[in-house]
């Protein structure tokens, strides 16, 4: 059996996380409710849950998040990034549009 080399420029040997230590907003929104992770650096810093309101306009929904995010000290312009799964098509683009209104990935 031929020893294996490491090449550096080879990305399988890449040393440092697979995500940015970033601030994360992690959203499971489901028929009955939305479940709110909120991650720094990979640890799970707070969850939330409230009742999914599947007409709620992008307004409204951001209105919630934000709420929710501020019962734990945080404030939208926090989050880096958001990541989201939906079976709510409804809140589905509602999300697309405040990542979008707030310059944050989805």
């Amino acid at each position: 059996m031929v020893p294996h080399r490491e090449r550096p420029d080879d990305p399988r040997n890449r040393r440092e996380p697979a995500y940015h230590p970033a601030m994360l907003l992690a959203l499971d929104i489901g028929n009955t409710n939305i479940t709110v992770g909120l991650f720094r650096a990979g640890a799970l810093l707070a969850t939330r849950r409230a009742a999914t309101n599947g007409r709620a306009t992008t307004d409204e929904l951001d209105l919630l998040l934000d709420g929710l995010l501020r019962l734990d000290g945080i404030a939208m312009a926090d989050l880096d990034a958001i990541a989201a799964a939906s079976v709510v098509p409804a809140l589905t683009g509602a999300i697309e549009a405040i990542a979008e209104r707030r310059d944050r990935p989805l």
